[in-house]
């Protein structure tokens, strides 16, 4: 038995969030033609306390021969079964464990966002009714465990669940929402992400989560959206030919996104260009040339850029200080290899 998982739609009204709704109705689409007949949403499936049920009461309808099953989160503290006229809704407003009729092992606790709370504190009141590695964890807010992707839409910490708190209850899966961004961490604690991009920070393909409860193998499948952002930094070196150098670059930066080459036309990309050029004037355009094909979100940033002369000398000291740059590993949040870069073009060129 398998159940689709997403998290964080921050639905509003189809007239007002038309993408989040139609991110939905597509991984309902899959579910369907999957022949899986239950979605857990983890929390956050309305926006700041809207209070306009009716199109997703609908949408509800349209796919009666699916489940749902909601785990309010901080954002829908107020949501109950009682104000959905949709049979096939069931709400979570407490903490639960729940256990599907198919599964003779592995139960669920679905915790509801709480302000006053920790998960551990909820896991710890459970615990006599959960063995270990036989659970799943649903919840939404904040795991503890090191630098973790910051959630933009609000500041602060919700809910906190700590890897102390795994260690001593020992779930075989965490699934958790609040953080818009897919992540996989400790490969046992998951964040599904946003289906739809809230707006351009939020970056990359969006995902849903498949699980299979009696192998407790997950996977993730990508969402059909309208739109993909992306947010780059793209280093200009003055060199001879830099129009065809920014080309160079404009292809590394696409090839990293992993994209097939039909949905180039979904993307919206936001760039800000560092670093230096011997010609400044004609720099954006050169931009937009290099990713052709490319819808931009706003016209390319060129203001960190600085103007020098162009070189021979510095050009191939730049030359052997970025193949340098290239060869090593840098250490992920500690110092990137763009940082590095931005510095040796500002001491090479004497630019404060």
């Amino acid at each position: 038995m398998k159940i689709g998982i997403t998290a964080d739609v921050h639905l509003k009204n189809r007239e007002t969030t038309p993408e989040r709704f139609n991110a939905l109705d597509d991984i309902l689409k899959q579910l369907k033609r999957e022949n899986i007949n239950r979605l857990i949403i983890a929390g956050d499936l309305f926006d700041k306390e809207y209070r306009n049920y009716k199109d997703f009461d609908n949408l509800c309808k349209k796919y009666q021969d699916i489940n749902f099953y909601i785990i309010p989160g901080n954002h829908d503290q107020d949501i109950s079964e009682k104000i959905f006229a949709s049979g096939n809704i069931q709400v979570f407003t407490e903490p639960t464990i729940f256990q599907f009729s198919e599964s003779k092992s592995v139960k669920f606790l679905f915790i509801p966002y709480k302000n006053d709370k920790a998960m551990g504190e909820i896991m710890e009141e459970q615990r006599k009714l959960l063995l270990p590695h036989l659970w799943v964890l649903i919840g939404h807010g904040n795991y503890l465990a090191g630098k973790m992707p910051e959630n933009k839409y609000e500041e602060g910490i919700y809910m906190p669940l700590s890897r102390a708190d795994i260690q001593e209850y020992q779930p075989a899966r965490v699934i958790l929402g609040h953080i818009h961004k897919p992540i996989d961490i400790d490969k046992k604690v998951h964040y599904p992400g946003s289906p739809s991009s809230l707006d351009i920070t939020e970056t990359g393909r969006r995902r849903y989560l498949i699980l299979d409860i009696d192998s407790l193998e997950l996977i993730s499948l990508f969402v059909n959206t309208e739109h993909i952002y992306f947010n780059e930094t793209l280093i200009v070196i003055p060199v001879e030919n830099e129009s065809d150098y920014i080309k160079e670059q404009a292809e590394k930066i696409i090839s990293r996104w992993g994209i097939k080459e039909e949905e180039k036309t979904k993307v919206k990309l936001r760039i800000k260009a560092e670093g230096a050029t011997s010609n400044k004037n004609k720099l954006a355009e050169i931009i937009k040339d290099a990713f052709y094909g490319i819808k931009f979100y706003d016209e390319p940033d060129i203001n960190e850029v600085n103007v020098v002369d162009r070189n021979s000398e510095k050009i191939s000291i730049l030359e052997r200080v970025k193949q340098k740059v290239e060869e090593q590993v840098w250490e992920k949040n500690i110092l990137t290899k763009e940082k590095v870069l931005i510095e040796a073009i500002k001491t090479i060129f004497g630019i404060e």
